[in-house]
């Protein structure tokens, strides 16, 4: 069951390596920490636009590298989809703005 959904910041975190966040982590119980499609688009998207910015063959390289670590860090974790329920309540939250 899922517990943890992790935002785009903490994902970032946890697939780059980062050893704090890494340990808070691996004291949850197995499946009970996901991520959102959300952060599976920032994630992506992020990334290519990078690879289309890229100059050369040394950034380029670095660049699919990243993808390729985001990609495999995504694989490791559920993805919690955007439903209507998340996007009537995502404007209900604008609203009061």
């Amino acid at each position: 069951m899922v517990r943890h959904i992790l935002d785009t910041d903490t994902f970032s975190l946890w697939a780059r390596g980062v050893v704090d966040v890494e340990a808070r982590l691996l004291m949850s119980p197995p499946g009970s920490i996901a991520t959102t499609v959300i952060t599976v688009e920032g994630q992506i998207g992020g990334r290519m636009v990078r690879l289309r910015q890229a100059k050369g063959k040394e950034e380029t390289v670095r660049f699919y590298g990243y993808l390729t670590q985001s990609v495999a860090a995504l694989k490791l974790l559920p993805i919690v989809s955007f439903t209507d329920g998340a996007y009537d309540h995502f404007e209900r939250l604008k609203a009061l703005n």
